[in-house]
């Protein structure tokens, strides 16, 4: 259990940080141990496989929330609503 409340820490550290300098450092990291393990699976996840429209798409979906025009929730909410529908 201890691990998982480390990762959503973690997460929500991430959500909150504006320092796009931090951000990228964590992005290196991450991308230094592409390795993803969970429950006993073992698979490579390279992010030079994701296609550059889905970057694209990314793009334009924060474009419309920076503009007014697409609602964003707060960490918090989200996280009350996890909690409701999945109980943790």
């Amino acid at each position: 259990m201890e691990k998982d409340k480390l990762k959503l820490e973690l997460i929500q550290r991430i959500l909150e940080c504006d320092d796009l300098e931090i951000l990228k450092k964590v992005e290196v990291v991450l991308h230094n141990y592409p390795e993803v393990n969970e429950a006993g699976e073992s698979y490579g996840k390279d992010i030079a496989e994701i296609p550059a429209s889905h970057y694209q798409k990314l793009d334009e979906e924060f474009d419309k929330y920076k503009n007014g025009e697409q609602q964003g929730a707060s960490w918090k909410d989200v996280r009350k609503e996890i909690k409701e529908k999945h109980g943790f």
